[in-house]
């Protein structure tokens, strides 16, 4: 369950884009709060309530639900950017199912609060905008090529490297289920596969 923090420590480099007086309104009018690993922020085909902008270890993963029922991650977000900037595109409805993969905190905002921020300030609308296209050209795209032309070695590979680029830690502990889910594989093809890098040093599993 989220809960509230105390102290508004900002460090999120989509939101240090923003001029002095736009970064001091929103940090002012969002809530810090601390998301717990496992939690589940937006489901797909359900109202958005929320926007989070990641701003300390906290780290979330959108996964999409094939024909087969098999889930496969699509995107990792963490301090680069923000979970829910479709609304930008005037989407009310999550696309993707959300969920915590690292505990640690967030600004968050109410989801009409921010799409009246989008209608009153182009520049942050062109911001998000830009910052959307980064996303679904280069991590939705690319995440996409490699579910269906890697082995799963591979994939756990690249997955592994996009979450130690976005904790900023070449220590990561990573639970065998989700990995499973994010490579799209078995958790005993992953739990075999994560053998290879804790005989490394740099996980945990």
């Amino acid at each position: 369950m989220t809960a509230t923090c105390t102290s508004p420590v900002v460090s999120n480099h989509l939101l240090n884009y923003l001029p002095r007086l736009e970064y001091q309104w929103f940090v002012e009018h969002c809530t810090p709060v601390a998301l717990l690993f496992g939690e589940t922020l937006n489901i797909a085909d359900e109202a958005i309530k929320y926007v989070y902008f990641p701003v300390m270890g906290g780290l979330y993963f959108i996964t999409y639900r094939g024909c087969r029922k098999q889930s496969f991650a699509m995107g990792l977000i963490g301090s680069e950017g923000m979970l829910g900037a479709t609304l930008v595109l005037e989407n009310a409805n999550a696309a993707m199912k959300s969920i915590v993969l690292s505990s640690g905190r967030a600004l968050r905002m109410d989801a009409a609060k921010f799409n009246h921020w989008l209608e009153s300030n182009l520049l942050v609308r062109k911001l998000i905008l830009n910052y959307l296209f980064v996303v679904m050209q280069q991590q939705l795209a690319q995440t996409g090529a490699s579910n269906n032309a890697y082995e799963v070695k591979q994939r756990l590979v690249r997955w592994l490297l996009m979450t130690q680029d976005r904790t900023h830690s070449e220590v990561s502990i990573v639970n065998t289920s989700v990995v499973s889910e994010h490579a799209g594989c078995t958790a005993q093809r992953s739990d075999d596969c994560g053998r290879l890098f804790t005989t490394a040093g740099n996980y945990k599993l």
